[in-house]
This record gives structure tokens, sequence and C-alpha cells, in this order.
């Protein structure tokens, strides 16, 4: 192929994604835009997430191998640069579990499983499952189950109680609300529409980052009979592996974006992701 017909090639697929991400980011921003936040309410949020991410490191080995954690907060960060919400510091980690999965609580914490990484093939896999946790932060989706908000209305009232060294009452509501928000995590899970609208997101993300999206699709049909013959945790918590990717083909096949081929990153994922 001659080199003009490349450059044309180039130009006209940077134009496609560019109107895909447009679109798609004027969709999410109309859905959210009955969402108003306060700073105190994100200030909560905060508190609350980083309680939330003692408690399960209290639980799950941090895998604290350097080389590691810069690469995947490298990746996170990449992904998270077209994110809505820049006012909060994201930090992403891996802990040891046999459970092929990855958490968000509130405030940005972020963490796939030693499991998940092992079945990973290229960056882009890893974008993508990184952006999906991302974007339940984006999306607010435990803050609004749990309506952690600064106000008294809040079910999370009890926050400012506790830093003021509230009463055993207190204590006791913020562990049943701390209770709740790791059974959505390990055991309940969210609505399946808060997963569908995290998957349709993550994968926008994933795209507008640069990565090739179809690796969110290998990953997914990789780890499908895994999963399902060890009863894993995320088989509970989430809806099918073949719903996922039957809805994100639907939500975004009208507009070009599954045809976007972008990096995989293969050998930088591999020179990587070995654990020391």
């Amino acid at each position: 192929m001659k080199t003009s017909n490349i450059s044309t090639l180039l130009l006209l697929t940077l134009a496609l994604l560019s109107l895909s991400v447009e679109a798609g980011r004027q969709r999410i921003s109309d859905e959210q835009k009955s969402d108003v936040y306060s700073e105190p309410d994100i200030q909560k949020e905060l508190e609350f997430g980083r309680n939330m991410a003692a408690q399960l490191l209290a639980d799950y080995e941090l895998i604290e191998d350097m080389k590691l954690l810069r690469y995947i907060n490298l990746v996170g960060n990449v992904v998270l640069q077209n994110s809505s919400r820049q006012e909060i510091k994201y930090n992403f980690g891996v802990i040891q579990s046999d459970e092929i999965n990855a958490y968000a609580t509130p405030g940005g914490y972020i963490f796939i499983t030693t499991a998940a990484l092992d079945q990973m093939q290229s960056e882009a896999e890893l974008a993508a499952v990184l952006a999906h946790e991302v974007a339940h932060v984006v999306l607010r989706h435990i803050v609004k189950v749990l309506k952690i908000r600064s106000g008294e209305e809040s079910s999370t009232h009890i926050m400012g109680k506790l830093v003021s060294g509230g009463s055993s009452t207190a204590g006791a509501l913020f562990d049943q609300a701390m209770g709740k928000a790791f059974d959505i995590l390990f055991s309940t899970g969210l609505k399946i529409e808060d997963e569908f609208d995290a998957d349709k997101l993550g994968l926008l993300l994933t795209a507008m980052a640069g990565y090739d999206i179809n690796g969110y699709f290998e990953y997914l049909e990789r780890i499908s009979p895994l999963i399902n013959a060890k009863d894993q945790q995320i088989t509970r918590t989430h809806p099918s592996i073949n719903k996922r990717i039957k809805q994100l083909k639907m939500n975004y096949q009208d507009e070009g974006l599954l045809s976007i081929v972008g990096y995989k990153n293969i050998n930088r994922f591999k020179q990587n992701e070995n654990m020391e």
C-alpha cells in the first residue's frame, strides 16, 4: 500500500475515533447532569473509600513489587486522563487472590487480583479492566447505593461523628455501611445496569487512551470458562460474560468504535507483569 493511502486511512480512523468518543462523552455527560456533588460530599467519599481500602488490605496481601506497581499505575493513569472526575487521586494496586476479579472503592482505590493479571496477555486487556473499575468510581456506583454525602440525610453521616470521637452506636452504623459496601464487592454485586454502564464507559476510556478495545472482548472470552468452572466470585457479582459482550457490541456497533484498531502493547506487558 502506498504511503499516501496509509496516511489517508490513518486520518479516517482518527476522525472516526474522534466522532465516536465525542458521541460517547456527550451521552455520559447527559446521564450525569442530575448529579451534583459538593466539595464536602467528595471529601466524605474519600474518607469512606480510604477506610474501605484499608480494610480490604487487612484481608488481602498487597503485592509489593515496585516495578509492577509503577506499571499498573502508569496504565491506570493513562486510562483515566479522559475521565470526567479529575478532582480525586486514583491509586492502583495488585492483591494476592485466586479470584479472577478487580475491585474499586469510592474515592479511587482500585485493585486487581493476581489471578486476573495471570490471565491477561496484553496491556490493552489490563487497560480495559482498569478502565471498567475507573468507570465505577466516575459513575459513583457505591456512593449512590450507600448515599455517601456530607449532609445529615446521608447514610454515612456517622463518618463525621467517628472522626470527632463518636458514640459506639455511630461506630456500629459505620461498620454496617462498610459491611454493605463489601457485600457489593464480594457477594451481592451492583445492579446489572451499573455493570453495563461501567463496561460502556470503560470501553470508551480504553479507546480514548489509544488501546485496542478488542482486547477487552478477548480477555472476557478467555476467563469465561475459568470463572464458570471454578464458581468464581465474579459470576455472582456481575452479569454473564456473554451478556456483557453482547451489550457492549450493541452499544457501539453503530458508532464505528468496534472497527478501530488501537495499541495492544503485548511486549511491554510481558516485560512488566511478571511479579518478583
